[in-house]
């Protein structure tokens, strides 16, 4: 039986808040994305045109296989660091101010471009 991925986003907002986190904090979490295995990968064995790493949580440790498949054929993935879930708790606590509900994200997919050839589509 194929496993499917289900996208809970069709309806997604996006916000940009320039005081989430410091210039400092956030210029010391950009140059420390240099650390990942980032890789450009193939979907359907189609190439991406960006580089990508999947980061998790512990809870997902036995369940990797429910990555989406879009984020790649071969997405590497590997476990949060204790600077992202620092910024995951922040994250967290700001949906729960906006929505008044508790969200535990245990899986989040990096991209990295390179240059302006490397694009991702809407989304």
């Amino acid at each position: 039986m194929e496993k499917k991925s289900v996208s809970l986003l069709r309806d997604a907002v996006a916000y940009y808040d320039p005081t989430f986190l410091s210039r400092q904090k956030a210029e010391e979490m950009f140059k420390k994305f240099d650390e990942f295995p980032f890789k450009y990968d193939t979907y359907k064995d189609q190439p991406l045109r960006r580089q990508t790493c999947a980061f998790y949580g512990p809870e997902m440790n036995d369940h990797l296989d429910r990555i989406p498949a879009i984020w790649g054929d071969h997405v590497t993935s590997v476990p949060f660091t204790t600077d992202q879930i620092e910024i995951k708790k922040l994250v967290e606590a700001r949906v729960k101010s906006w929505t008044g509900e508790n969200w535990n994200y245990d899986l989040c997919l990096g991209n990295k471009y390179m240059s302006g050839k490397d694009i991702i589509g809407e989304h």
